[in-house]
């Protein structure tokens, strides 16, 4: 990779980790710098229906751009993220010259399944060999659809806990084991609600566990399928008979089925 290519990226992990999606920075920019004017994208949302099958599949981006002041043998470039990925693009190049004056564009494949749900940022850049210029960006969001809705294989959690007396908290972890067919990717969030003797709700409602491997929600292994929360009982909480509802949901907000198990807490 040449010097040129180097301080292209890096202009690009900049600008990604300094700017929003609708950001275009270089408003300073003087009356003859390279300025990128407007994108587009075709398509710009990719909806993926059930009689598309289950699949992997390419799809065809045209994005085309307006760019103005461009330094000869200067091309604008572009850069697609992914957010549900790190700050490496999935793909960089150039953008070519239309028939049409200031107007460039280029065409590239998307490699994608149709259980997909996924946003990319796309970015158009206008920089010259100075560092003088800006970028304009868009949204591309895929949409895919569920064959499946999510599975909570278990749900688990400690039956009764007794307000401790002595000014210490108890850690109560709940967990449940969580899966989907369609791909663990899919799977939204995964929820609790505790419910009252009364009927009410228990606030906030409801509570989302995590599968991070984070000492905050108490889950031990990111990535296992074994979703947790941790809460803290003490001396400020009341006796109460509850019952713990589990449920997770997916992309396309496929509901699972609810679980439920109790969860007392009591004063001796």
């Amino acid at each position: 990779m040449n010097k040129k290519n180097l301080s292209f990226l890096a202009i690009i992990f900049s600008a990604v980790l300094i700017t929003s999606c609708d950001d275009t920075p270089g408003s300073d920019l003087g009356l003859d710098d390279p300025r990128v004017i407007s994108i587009s994208l075709t398509p710009s949302n990719i909806d993926f229906l059930p009689s598309d099958g289950i699949k992997d599949t390419l799809v065809t981006i045209q994005v085309r751009a307006m760019v103005e002041n461009l330094e000869e043998n200067v091309l604008p470039r572009l850069a697609v993220f992914s957010r549900d990925e790190d700050s490496s693009p999935v793909l960089t190049a150039d953008l070519s010259s239309t028939s049409n004056t200031n107007e460039y564009e280029a065409i590239f494949e998307l490699p994608l399944n149709t259980l997909d749900f996924l946003v990319f940022d796309v970015f158009v850049f206008s920089f010259g060999d100075f560092g003088d210029g800006n970028w304009v960006s868009s949204t591309l969001s895929v949409d895919g659809f569920a064959n499946n809705k999510p599975v909570i294989l278990e749900a688990s959690n400690i039956e009764e806990v007794t307000i401790p007396t002595d000014g210490s908290s108890i850690p109560v972890q709940f967990t449940a084991k969580v899966t989907d067919e369609d791909g663990q990717n899919t799977i939204n969030r995964v929820s609790i609600i505790f419910l009252n003797e009364d009927g009410s709700t228990l606030t906030p409602n409801p509570n989302e566990l995590f599968d991070d491997g984070q000492a905050a929600s108490g889950d031990l292994v990111a990535g296992d399928s074994l979703y947790t929360i941790t809460f803290s009982i003490n001396g400020s909480n009341t006796p109460n008979n509850r019952t713990a509802l589990y449920f997770a949901i997916d992309n396309a907000g496929l509901s699972s089925d609810t679980v439920r198990t109790t969860f007392n807490i009591v004063r001796n």
